[in-house]
């Protein structure tokens, strides 16, 4: 079974290879005809495609998806092509050549790679077209007249030398790139076109070259050394030259950069005649570089360079240089045109290296700025210069002014571009906004001196500019600017030729003409006030012509008062009346009041306020005939006569009627009716029929003509001339004849119509070859000579003649095509490919639409022209319809749109939703919104009220929320969150009023308690007045009083109880006149007795004494004999006193002994718990047994008490008598009877026999 499974492995494995295999190619070493690949193979001979002595067009064909490996030398001669269709792949492994007229084209998405050198001979051509790509790992090189052309998206990656020579011409078009790690030599002509690129590069080397760049092309090289000699290098349309290179040499070569080009070097030298040229117009840098050298030689200079060549720095519009570390300008020519001191300087520099400008020469009709430093210029020695602003601007000419441009706002803090601005007051200088600024914010001080004034004139350079207050502003550079002003106080504002728009917005009052205003623009028709006038300083304000005016001041002399036109009056002075406006003096008046006429003097009438006379000849002549009738009366002069005028009479003059009431007209002396005057007609109007009556109606002529007749020959039902034979007419036009009759000329003949072949009754159908048949005539007319064939008219062609060509009806030569055709037809007159900005149709070639670059017809372009931006529908539309383009917009549209639009049809913008700052394929889809505004997921911008629990929305993120909620890490919601410092500020808050309240509690209660206490003690306490009272009071120190100075225990009982308290009284009182504290306080070391005071302190008020309960409890029989010591405290002045009380008294007798009784004589013995001495008590032989054990527990006390209590209970005359004990605790010990004998143990252990 393996067997089989492996044979059938080897065979699959087998075919696998077989197919997959390439093919061999079979071709002849020579290829003289039409050939066509169409599969994968690979030919290992070396092939020659085309005949040298051939005309014929031999083409070698890869079709679409084929793929080719010639493994030998190719070469393609004489009409020899090699054709690559649609993602055909070609790969030559040797060396590669094309001569005479050869061609190589590569269609779209084709590939060619190439392993050794590729070469291009003599007027042949390589065409790559759309998105074809090309590998070259040898060198590759054009000579001798070679066109190279890249259509657009075609690609070349070089790892070798790349060689442009020989009067060869190399096009890059449409998005075509070059990326080289090798060395690049250009002895020929290079175009870029529409972003073409070349990026990379090791070495670059341009002689005898023209290179130009066009519409956004760009040249980045990356290699150490860069050489221009004898070059013309010129960037159009936003191209740019980027050298990473260490060194850029510029020899006899004529560098211009053009429109909004740019480049940029890192150490640049411009020697050996070499010439630079700044053509663009905006105010960015439009060379940058890090050293820039301009001299007569820097670089391989020989004995003599440095005197034989002058380099030319030529600037022509508004751009400068940027430079960072060197700047050297010697014995070279700097030449500036269109360009003054309110432009930016020509040089920016910023390094601290010292400059060298020396033995060079400037060419200016007007001062400028030379260059701008961020240190002081020390050495320099051109002729017509001067240093100003401490040697931090060098300037050609004479002027003191300055102008600090300002690049951009931001938060309304200006950005000034020159390092020295802004100026200090003591400078002539203007604030200066560059084109792109929109808006400016000034803050004006109106109290700021100026300490030279003289500094700040108007001279040709003041053009353009406004003065506020102090400060000035120049928008030379600027249009359509808003002027935001922040002043304390009202400042006025002072216009100089200022023509520019400009909105002046003021927070508060400016001042223009002694009018006060906040808001204002001016325009090149001067300023207008935006608001109504708040206060004129003189005046009344004059709406129309917007300024303060005096209504006394009129134009006419008569009128007193004015106040909205100095041309039209209000009112009047004394004696004139006021007529439409004016004043006419007021005569003939015999009753005048208030300036007005009631009474009219005999022979005149009261008109409109005037007396006007009644007479109806004003002025007659010697001969009785009047000269001049009263037309105020309604009287015209007819011949000397004065007649009354007609009643519809308008308007009259002396002899005339000028004008007539509506259906009248005038013959200057009557007014008739309309039917009078124009037959048929209704209604006239200066001097015209306006409308006819309803039998007629108006011609073209203002006729009104009678349109109704009684047998109606016209088509249309009017009546017209009879046409004799005519079978049809319409508006006195025949349209048909009669049987046998022939229409010619609106006459209906019967005879042929001459040149006529066909005819009818309607006319000739068709003329013979060389006429047409003319509507207007109906007859048949000669063609002009330059037609074979025509129609309609005689210039109107159908054929031509020899050597001439059909063109919209129209016979042209070749000589017609000569500014317009690439190449003319072979096979006689006329163009077959016509020139870029032509389209063909026919055999004549048509200027393109003005939108076109290229076309195909005059409605579909294939390329836009510079100004004009190609939509993805095919149409060319101006690139200023692009709003909101954050680039250029070029020939391709825009590439990206600013903030707060999106792109839209791959190439327009469009603005998003007013709440979005950016959006994406919508404008309601937003992907930032504006500060005031959070974007949430579904990208809507919402404000604070629509976010639940949000109060604060900053930077598009809600930053603040209510109480207990915070913003999660997006900002676009509130979430629950814990406030720590919240809770543990309640916790502490708690802890506090818990802490409060108990201490509260605490000293309530104590106070509670001390009040219970002092209640409770008022209770037990005896208090009492002194005088009241009739104890006689033994008096002490320190204002106390007692009632006895001895307190005698036994004065009611002749002997105390032991271990029982007894109670004695002593009154104590107060004879101070303050309060005093009074307590009591016994010796310590007192061991028979305990005593106890109640109350144990009072305090007295003065006068009052207290009464205190003495208990004393003798814990042995004794006799007391004893001090106590009343401490009195005056509460004024905090002395104390101590005064002695004597305590006596004696004790029954009892078990409980005194110690002081007792005698001890000798130690008997001892045991475990106590020690037994002899001793005596009272005259007695007693046993003393001492406790070892000192009797400080209540137990161990009990227990003792317990015993002595039992051993009391026991007397008998046969037992030893027991005396008693001690209780001091220092001291317990029990007395008994003394057995001299010992005890009667001992005796029976120690009897004899004879006991």
């Amino acid at each position: 079974m393996n067997k089989y499974l492996i044979q059938v492995y080897i065979l699959i494995t087998s075919t696998i290879i077989c197919f997959s295999s390439p093919q061999n190619c079979s071709f002849s070493k020579t290829i003289s005809k039409n050939i066509t690949v169409s599969n994968t193979c690979t030919a290992y001979d070396n092939v020659t495609i085309g005949l040298i002595a051939s005309s014929d067009i031999i083409q070698f064909e890869i079709v679409s998806y084929a793929n080719i490996q010639m493994n030998g030398n190719v070469t393609c001669v004489g009409n020899g092509s090699v054709v690559q269709y649609v993602n055909s792949n070609l790969n030559l492994t040797q060396k590669t050549c094309f001569y005479n007229s050869s061609k190589m084209i590569m269609s779209e998405n084709s590939q060619l790679t190439t392993s050794k050198e590729t070469l291009y001979f003599h007027l042949s051509q390589l065409i790559m077209k759309d998105n074809a790509t090309m590998f070259l790992n040898g060198d590759f090189a054009i000579y001798n007249n070679v066109v190279f052309v890249m259509h657009q998206n075609s690609f070349i990656k070089t790892k070798n030398n790349f060689y442009i020579n020989d009067a060869s011409e190399f096009i890059m078009n449409d998005n075509s790139m070059i990326n080289s790690t090798s060395n690049f030599y250009i002895y020929s002509n290079l175009i870029m076109n529409s972003y073409s690129k070349i990026n990379g590069v090791a070495f670059l080397h341009l002689y005898k070259s023209h290179i130009t760049l066009n519409n956004n092309s760009e040249i980045n090289i990356l290699s150490f050394q860069a050489e221009i000699i004898k070059s013309y290098l010129t960037l159009n349309d936003h191209s740019e030259m980027n050298f990473a290179s260490y060194e850029v040499g510029n020899e006899k070569s004529y560098i211009t950069l053009n429109d909004f080009s740019k480049s940029k070097f890192k150490r640049f030298y411009v020697h050996k005649g070499g010439v630079i040229t700044l053509n663009g117009m905006t105010d960015t840098a439009q060379m940058t570089t890090k050293s820039l050298q301009i001299g007569s030689c820097f670089l391989n200079c020989g004995i003599f360079d440095s005197n034989i060549y002058t380099s030319v720095l030529n600037v022509t519009g508004k751009s400068f240089i940027s430079v960072d570390t060197k700047f050297i300008f010697v014995k070279s020519t700097l030449i500036i045109n269109n360009r003054d001191i309110r432009d930016l300087p020509v040089v920016f520099y910023s390094g601290s290296n010292p400059l060298n400008i020396t033995n060079s020469t400037i060419k200016s009709q007007n001062d400028f700025d030379v260059i701008c430093s961020q240190t002081a210029i020390t050495n320099t020695t051109l002729a017509g210069i001067k240093l100003l602003l401490g040697g931090k601007l060098l300037r050609y000419g004479t002027s003191n002014k300055f102008f600090c441009h300002v690049e951009g706002v931001t938060n309304k803090i200006m950005k000034y571009s020159e390092p020295y601005c802004p100026c200090g007051g003591t400078e002539d200088w203007y604030i200066t906004p560059l084109p792109n600024v929109t808006s400016l914010y000034v803050e004006i001080n109106p109290t700021k001196t100026i300490t030279k004034p003289r500094f700040k004139t108007n001279d040709k350079f003041s053009s353009e500019s406004v003065s506020i207050g102090n400060t000035q502003i120049s928008l030379y550079k600027t249009d359509n600017l808003v002027l935001g002003i922040s002043t304390p106080k009202t400042v006025g504002i002072n216009l100089v030729t200022l023509t520019k728009t400009v909105l002046f917005v003021s927070e508060t009052k400016l001042t223009i003409e002694s009018a006060q205003f906040n808001a204002a623009i001016n325009t090149k028709n001067g300023i207008k006030i935006l608001e109504v006038v708040l206060r004129c300083t003189n005046g009344i304000y004059n709406k129309t012509s917007q300024r303060c005016e005096d209504p006394t001041i009129c134009d006419d002399i008569n009128c007193k008062y004015c106040p909205y036109n100095k041309n039209s009056c209000i009112s009047c002075k004394n004696q004139f009346a006021n007529v439409n406006s004016k004043c006419e003096q007021i005569t003939n008046c015999q009753l005048l009041i208030s300036n007005r006429c009631l009474k009219c003097a005999n022979k005149f009438l009261l008109q409109g306020g005037l007396c006007v006379s009644d007479e109806i000849c004003l002025l007659e002549q010697i001969d009785g005939k009047c000269q001049i009738c009263n037309t105020n009366n309604g009287y015209i002069n007819n011949n000397g006569k004065c007649v009354k005028s007609e009643t519809n009479s308008e308007v009259i003059t002396n002899y005339n009627i000028v004008s007539c009431n509506k259906g009248f007209v005038s013959n200057t002396t009557n007014c008739l009716k309309c039917n009078e005057f124009y037959t048929n007609s209704e209604i006239c109007e200066n001097g015209k029929a306006t409308k006819c009556d309803n039998l007629s109606e108006m011609n073209t002529n203002g006729i009104c003509e009678n349109k109704e007749c009684v047998i109606p020959n016209d088509q249309n039902g009017r009546c017209t001339t009879t046409i004799d034979n005519c079978k049809y007419l319409s508006n006195g036009k025949c349209n048909e004849c009669e049987s046998s009759y022939i229409l010619n000329k609106n006459k209906c003949n019967n005879n042929k119509e001459q040149n006529c072949i066909v005819q009818n009754n309607f006319g000739c159908l068709k003329c013979d070859e060389d006429y047409y048949f003319d509507e207007s005539t109906k007859q048949c007319e000669s063609c002009d000579s330059n037609c074979l064939t025509c129609f309609e008219t005689s210039t109107k062609c159908l054929s031509c003649s020899q050597n001439t060509y059909l063109s919209i009806y129209k016979c042209n030569t070749n000589e017609d095509l000569n500014l317009t055709c690439d190449r003319y037809a072979s096979f006689g007159s006329g163009c077959v490919v016509c020139k870029d900005g032509y389209y063909r149709v026919g055999l004549d070639c048509f200027e393109c639409d003005l939108k076109c670059g290229k076309c195909l017809n005059t409605n579909s372009c294939l390329t836009c022209n510079s100004t004009n931006y190609k939509t993805t529908g095919g149409d060319c539309l101006p690139q200023s319809d692009i709003v909101g383009c954050a680039v250029n917009v070029t020939q391709s549209g825009c590439s990206k749109c600013q903030d707060g639009y999106y792109t839209v049809n791959t190439n327009e913008c469009q603005k998003c939703d007013d709440n979005c700052n950016t959006c994406t394929l919508t404008s309601n889809k937003c992907t930032s919104c504006v500060d005031s505004l959070v974007l949430l997921a579904n990208g809507s911008c919402v404000g604070v009220s629509q976010i639940s629990k949000c109060q604060e929305i900053t930077h598009s993120k809600c930053s603040k929320c209510l109480f207990w909620y915070s913003p999660n890490k997006d900002g676009t919601m509130c979430r629950s969150q814990t406030v720590w410092w919240v809770i543990l500020i309640v916790v502490m808050f708690v802890l506090i009023v818990l802490f409060v309240l108990i201490v509260t509690i605490v000293i309530v209660t104590k106070i509670i308690l001390n009040k219970a206490h002092t209640h409770k003690i008022e209770k037990t306490t005896t208090l009492f007045a002194m005088n009241k009272s009739n104890i006689n009071f033994v008096p002490l120190q320190g204002g106390v009083c007692v009632s006895s100075n001895v307190i005698d225990l036994n004065s009611d009982i002749e002997q105390i109880e032991v271990n029982e308290e007894t109670r004695q009284v002593l009154c104590v009182g107060n004879t101070n006149k303050t309060a005093t504290k009074i307590q009591f306080t016994i010796a310590s070391n007192i061991t028979k007795f305990t005593i106890r005071v109640d109350p144990e302190v009072v305090t007295l008020k003065s006068n009052f004494a207290c009464e205190f309960s003495v208990f004393v409890k003798p814990l042995c029989s004794c006799k007391i004999n004893n001090t106590i010591q009343i401490i009195s405290k005056n509460l004024k002045t905090n002395k104390e006193k101590y005064n002695e009380i004597s305590l006596v008294g004696v004790t029954q007798q009892s078990t409980r002994i005194d110690y002081d009784e007792l005698t001890e004589d000798k130690k008997l013995g001892e045991g475990s718990f106590g020690v037994v001495f002899k001793g005596s008590f009272r005259g007695n032989v007693v046993a003393i047994k001492k406790m070892k054990t000192v009797f400080d527990d209540n137990k161990l006390m009990d227990e003792f008490e317990n015993e002595v209590s039992m051993l009391d209970k026991f007397r008998c005359e046969y037992i030893v008598h027991f005396y008693g004990a001690v209780f001091i605790p220092s001291n317990v010990c029990m007395l008994t009877e003394f057995a001299q004998y010992g005890s009667l143990q001992d005796l029976m252990k120690h009897k004899t026999s004879d006991d």
